[in-house]
């Protein structure tokens, strides 16, 4: 199945109104695939939602997903979860969603098989449950169902579309892994993007597992088309 959700054959204007970068990476190591796997390039009345959380004492965990206008419906659902070093693969079902254990097939493992990420487009499962969420915060809970030592934390992926409220924005989402002891990188596709609109925004999130970090302690840098915007992440 493909992981590059279309735009449901809807036209909208490339002058977009508003620009959503988002970039969730499960974890700082080297992939099964090449690099990131980009698994959403959308454009249209679009908003996301995404939480995530993690903890070595208990795999039971709330997050908390935002609706944006009760005449929202979901377009999509991911998730994804990640294991701790040397603990092996999560597995398909490591992750149950609001009650749901739902199927994570995609998988990316770092270059010495240590490290596992798993995830996948969960709409099926769950999307009904989000989608009769009433509008605003909710609490979600997100069960691991490894042992804590072995997950490093999971994570929710929400993308809304309401045609009534929200304005055009592009969104990019892109899962998986990038290598540790190197410097990551990942090519977003969007559609174009003008940036002299009224009101042009540019949101962008990195989920980071693990820094192998400098020196100085474990932490990253990330950098945006060739511009450091945060030195210590992670």
């Amino acid at each position: 199945m493909s992981h590059v959700k279309p735009s449901r054959n809807r036209r909208f204007p490339t002058s977009l109104t508003a620009a959503l970068g988002v970039v969730g990476c499960a974890l700082w190591s080297a992939p099964a695939h090449a690099t990131l796997t980009q698994v959403v390039a959308i454009s249209g009345p679009y908003d996301f939602s995404i939480d995530g959380a993690g903890s070595t004492l208990t795999g039971s965990h709330t997050v908390t997903i935002n609706k944006p206008s009760s005449t929202a419906t979901v377009y999509a659902v991911y998730a994804s979860i990640t294991g701790v070093s040397g603990q092996g693969d999560p597995g398909t079902g490591a992750l149950r969603v609001a009650g749901t254990t739902v199927s994570l097939d995609q998988r990316g493992v770092s270059s010495d098989s240590a490290v596992y990420t798993r995830y996948d487009d969960v709409t099926a499962e769950v999307g009904a449950y989000f989608e009769a969420l009433p509008s605003g915060a909710s609490s979600v809970s997100l069960i691991e169902t490894v042992l804590p030592t072995q997950s490093d934390g999971a994570a929710l992926y929400v993308i809304w579309e309401d045609t009534e409220t929200l304005p055009v924005s592009t969104l990019a989402l892109a899962l998986g892994s990038s290598f540790t002891y190197a410097s990551p990188s990942t090519t977003i596709t969007t559609n174009p993007i003008d940036v002299d609109v009224p009101d042009f925004a540019v949101t962008m999130g990195a989920g980071i597992s693990f820094s192998a970090g400098y020196a100085a302690g474990q932490y990253s840098s990330i950098a945006f088309n060739g511009t450091t915007i945060y030195e210590q992440a992670g």
